[in-house]
């Protein structure tokens, strides 16, 4: 939803009380289209749109301007930059984004000419990153957030005036959210969605995972996170928890008290293991480095414990090393070179 457009009109001519109404629609809007509102804000924003005719006005309009931007042609963008430019020759100097919005005059103009000069300012941006096998990746976003992406990840963000949004397909992300100084109205809530659940930070350091068994990992560090699946009753995972969501069965969401592996050691380069099955150790190993590492059955239940290296060369080599110098078992090859652990 662009709302750009509507919250410049308090500098395109509006009287000061239509601006205020209009600041507080945006507002109803960005809590309500949050994904964390209830029946009782839904009431309250009826509640304020019933206070005044300015209020209801105000409410209409920012609806309409979500209306208008979702039907923009597909050439608005290339009008909406003649616009912008004639509005720049006209003063002699380059019109920064609102300056631009004041010259066009947005209450003249209309709802529909207002969105597109907002969407050429780019108050919408998707864009998608991806990580490599064997390669991770530290990037900070527009809102000051800083992603780090684990080794075969790969994840959209989707940033609006109402929202952050990060979609993760396949891998593993960390996330320290930013202070989002810059949003027009307020600091938007930053959500993750995977294929299982959908995740709210709160002033939050967290690590998410999506597992190829169909399943997503989270690992709180700092603050907290409301998981979100369909039909159940929202979860709030506090620092130091890790959950994981399968979204199916009678416990779609579970607490994990003990885990496996420490959820965030891949930061630091190292995959660092508690009493970890050992056939969950080669798949840990196959998804740092894409390449195949094969448990035999027969050894899938052992347990290993230790810290090992994931960065540099030959760090499988060296990881199964340390298994079969401590472990009662054998380091081999599949037909097709694979390396492969079986019981001694």
């Amino acid at each position: 939803m662009e709302l750009s457009a509507i919250s410049s009109g308090r500098r395109a001519g509006l009287p000061s009380g239509a601006a205020g109404a209009i600041d507080q629609a945006v507002l109803w809007a960005v809590r309500l289209q949050s994904g964390a509102a209830g029946e009782a804000e839904r009431q309250a924003c009826a509640v304020w749109r019933c206070a005044s005719p300015l209020h209801e006005q105000a409410w209409r309009q920012v609806q309409a301007v979500e209306q208008a931007f979702c039907a923009v042609p597909a050439d608005g963008a290339r009008t909406a930059r003649q616009t912008l430019d004639a509005a720049a020759q006209a003063t002699g100097q380059p019109a920064s984004r609102r300056r631009a919005l004041t010259l066009l005059g947005v209450g003249a103009l209309g709802a529909v000419s207002a969105v597109l000069a907002a969407r050429m300012a780019s108050w919408r941006h998707e864009t998608s990153y991806a990580s490599p096998s064997g390669e991770r990746r530290q990037l900070v976003l527009a809102d000051g957030t800083r992603l780090q992406l684990n080794t075969h990840t790969a994840v959209d963000v989707v940033f609006t005036p109402l929202q952050r949004l990060l979609v993760l397909r396949e891998g593993e992300i960390f996330i320290a959210t930013g202070a989002d100084t810059d949003a027009l109205a307020g600091k938007r809530p930053f959500w993750v969605q995977t294929a299982q659940a959908r995740m709210q930070a709160m002033g939050t350091a967290f690590a998410v995972r999506q597992d190829l068994s169909a399943a997503t990992q989270l690992h709180v560090r700092h603050g907290s996170v409301a998981i979100h699946l369909k039909g159940k009753a929202p979860v709030l995972a506090q620092a130091g928890e890790t959950y994981r969501m399968d979204g199916q069965g009678a416990a779609p969401i579970t607490r994990v008290l003990q885990p496996e592996s420490d959820p965030t050691a891949w930061l630091d380069g190292v995959l660092v293991a508690k009493q970890m099955r050992l056939d969950a150790f080669a798949a840990a190993l196959s998804r740092h480095h894409g390449e195949a590492v094969y448990c035999e059955p027969n050894a899938a239940a052992l347990r290993v414990s230790g810290v090992f290296q994931l960065d540099g060369p030959h760090a499988i080599a060296r990881a199964l090393d340390a298994l079969a110098a401590t472990l009662p078992v054998q380091i081999g090859a599949t037909g097709n070179g694979q390396p492969m652990i079986a019981l001694l």
